[in-house]
């Protein structure tokens, strides 16, 4: 199977954020501690919902192999 490359851009900073509830991808100082969370507006949280310390970088969901370039 050939491998679909996809870019996947991080953001930092405080006044970058992802929109309320949108599920994003949060990195940390670890090399691959990398989980699906979100903003809800004022609290970053996991995919659980439950509260966690603002990330390093966030980055959009990737599209996935059956999505469009």
């Amino acid at each position: 199977m050939p491998l679909i490359p996809e870019t996947i851009t991080w953001h930092t900073g405080p006044d970058d954020l992802p929109d309320a509830d949108e599920t994003v991808l949060t990195a940390n100082d670890d090399p691959g501690d990398v989980w699906p969370g979100y903003f809800d507006g004022e609290q970053w949280r996991n995919a659980d919902g439950f509260p966690i310390d603002p990330p390093k970088a966030w980055s959009a969901m990737p599209s996935g192999p059956g999505a469009r370039q």
